[in-house]
């Protein structure tokens, strides 16, 4: 069987090796994918062991730094200076770019054209990798940046004159008017937990003929809804991730896959990311965010975790008597230790506790992999569940208690991205959910 791999540092929830081996289930090829975790201090000390697989891709951070132990590099891999992919053959290796086809294969496929005027926002990395393709292509190009990103636009712009002979335009995102016949993102901006921001103004997206994300998570950005909105035709980035996977497997195999099986693997992507999704309840203590997680959880096949009851395990004492032996303060970051773990994990249902969601640092640690749910429940109906038990050290009396409850709702209000009525059987709450989050 062949071997195969990721080259990386870190890797975290990668995935490329459930991408490639859909791939070559469909090309029906015997081969395995696994994950090669190596800082760039270890690679030279590495390279024996990655040259004994039939081949790898590489992402950061060692794009560039794998070039000295190549033996050759395929065009655009000398063209882009960066390589994804490596083939090895007959102790001879060579590297290779299929972000660039993967990139142009995707508009293929979403029949869009590389063509006419073009911006392109962003000046990162995968924006350098576009902006050299649309000038290949005989686009005239603008590039969209903030003023904290010209000095990279501009490297970006004199590399492609050097080496193209071509000139492109750089625009800060104030500066941008007219009409455009295509707008792709080259930013994170929208990405998940982002997701209600966009680069670029809803006119200015609007303008365009067609317009490409190169964000998959969430699958629809807001920039694209703005594009849904007026018509435009429009594609996120998770086809052009697949895309640069199948050229690879080209390269190492030489396997052929049509536009169908790619569209296969792209619906089965899209459903694994959906299930590795975590999801988090909020709620004042009585909402019901227990036994909805654990319904969700037997429901979805997803793991159910519950914060408070993560640090009561660690600390072998219970949450009260946290809050009476250190204070409130000392528990919240206990809290926010559990936050940030659970944000490494994921197909996770998480409860988490009546105060967690109220501070910023935990809901952005769990938004990291989750969609956030708030359980709506009205106060009397939390009463009539908890009335004053004593083993909540902030629910004192029911005056105390809604005040709070009035307080914290607001905070879980900003910090949901779904928010259901907690006054209705569990069972119905835990099947909203799972239709809100699809």
């Amino acid at each position: 069987m062949k071997r195969f791999g990721l080259l990386g540092f870190p890797l975290g929830h990668s995935l490329s090796p459930f991408i490639h081996s859909k791939l070559f289930s469909v090309s029906n090829t015997e081969a395995s994918y696994g994950l090669e975790e190596i800082p760039a201090e270890n690679l030279k000390s590495e390279m024996p062991r990655l040259m004994r697989l039939n081949g790898f891709n590489v992402t950061i951070p060692h794009k560039l730094n794998i070039i000295p132990y190549l033996d050759a590099l395929q065009d655009k891999a000398r063209l882009f200076g960066a390589v994804n992919t490596v083939k090895t053959d007959g102790g001879k290796s060579v590297g290779y770019n299929t972000d660039c086809e993967g990139f142009l294969r995707a508009l293929k496929g979403a029949n869009i054209p590389l063509s006419g005027n073009v911006l392109l926002c962003g000046a990162g990395g995968v924006s350098r990798m576009i902006a050299f393709e649309s000038v290949l292509a005989g686009c005239r190009l603008t590039v969209a940046v903030r003023a904290s990103g010209r000095e990279k636009a501009e490297k970006i712009r004199d590399e492609i004159f050097d080496k193209l002979g071509k000139s492109i335009d750089i625009k800060e995102y104030q500066q941008l008017s007219g009409a455009y016949d295509l707008i792709i993102n080259g930013t994170s901006v929208g990405m998940y937990p982002n997701t209600d921001e966009c680069v670029l103004d809803k006119q200015i997206v609007q303008s365009a003929a067609a317009v490409y994300d190169v964000i998959y998570n969430p699958a629809e950005t807001l920039m694209l809804k703005y594009a849904a909105e007026a018509g435009i035709k429009h594609s996120n980035g998770l086809s052009m991730l697949v895309w640069q996977a199948a050229v690879a497997q080209e390269i190492w195999t030489g396997a052929e896959f049509s536009e169908t099986d790619i569209e296969r693997v792209i619906h089965l992507t899209e459903k694994e990311l959906l299930k590795k999704m975590n999801i988090a309840l909020c709620g004042f203590m009585g909402a019901g965010k227990t036994s909805v997680g654990k319904k969700l959880s037997e429901i979805s096949g997803k793991t159910f975790v519950d914060t408070d009851e993560l640090i009561e395990k660690e600390q072998g004492i219970s949450v009260s008597k946290i809050f009476e032996k250190y204070g409130e303060e000392h528990f919240r970051d206990l809290e926010y230790a559990v936050c940030s773990d659970l944000a490494k994990r994921d197909n996770c249902v998480i409860s988490t506790g009546g105060g967690a969601m109220t501070f910023q640092r935990n809901v952005e640690a769990i938004k990291k992999s989750a969609v956030v749910v708030f359980i709506d429940t009205p106060f009397e109906v939390i009463f009539k569940r908890i009335g004053n038990t004593s083993n909540r050290p902030l629910f004192k009396n029911k005056v105390s208690a809604q005040k709070l409850f009035c307080q914290r709702r607001e905070l879980y209000i900003r910090a949901a991205d779904h928010i259901v009525n907690g006054d209705q059987s569990v069972k119905n709450i835990a099947v909203q959910i799972l239709k809100l989050v699809k």
